[in-house]
């Protein structure tokens, strides 16, 4: 959010805070889409957040980041190897963005603001 920070993959998981617009909610940074080597303890830690009781009923909105980097997952290919197809208990979309640009994080921060309003 306007800061660019240099970062190492992700161990396990981050958990931050974010405000948008009037919302407030839990960002949880599992890793991103240029690592195709750690995809699937992403998609464990994945798993096993959204078995938490306080994640039951929750909007998810996954961001496909490093979109720019050459050799990134597709949104598709991390949709794929999170399993979103099979979920069914919740709403969720994916994006693909470049969060160093600002590309596409708006439009997923827009969606779980219209997916909340409209629950």
């Amino acid at each position: 959010m306007d800061e660019s920070v240099s970062t190492i993959p992700t161990m396990g998981f981050n958990v931050e805070s974010i405000q948008y617009k009037n919302l407030s909610f839990q960002a949880w940074d599992l890793g991103d889409s240029s690592d195709r080597d750690r995809i699937g303890v992403s998609q464990k830690e994945f798993e096993l957040m959204l078995q938490e009781a306080e994640l039951k009923n929750a909007v998810l909105l996954v961001l496909a980041n490093k979109q720019d980097v050459k050799g990134a997952m597709t949104q598709a290919e991390v949709s794929e190897h999170l399993g979103l197809p099979s979920i069914k208990n919740r709403q969720w979309a994916i994006y693909r963005c470049v969060a160093t640009e600002g590309t596409g994080i708006e439009e997923g921060f827009d969606w779980v603001a219209n997916a909340i309003k409209n629950a």
